[in-house]
């Protein structure tokens, strides 16, 4: 997740990242769907600091949700 986020922070303009993130996310079950959702929709309308803000914000924590 952090190499991602890392990612992400040292070129936020890079739709790839992203979408490498987003299907990271999924992939590890429906606790990061939110999430998911809000940064697909922040990178595809091209808002790229609003994007880059929240996925550093994305925690682990949810791996241990309910």
């Amino acid at each position: 997740m952090k190499m991602y986020q890392r990612l992400i922070l040292l070129n936020p303009t890079n739709r790839s990242y992203y979408e490498w993130f987003t299907d990271y996310l999924l992939q590890f079950g429906p606790d990061w769907q939110e999430e998911a959702n809000t940064l697909t929709e922040l990178y595809t309308k091209e808002d790229f600091q609003h994007a880059c803000d929240f996925a550093q914000k994305i925690e682990r924590i949810n791996d241990f949700r309910k």
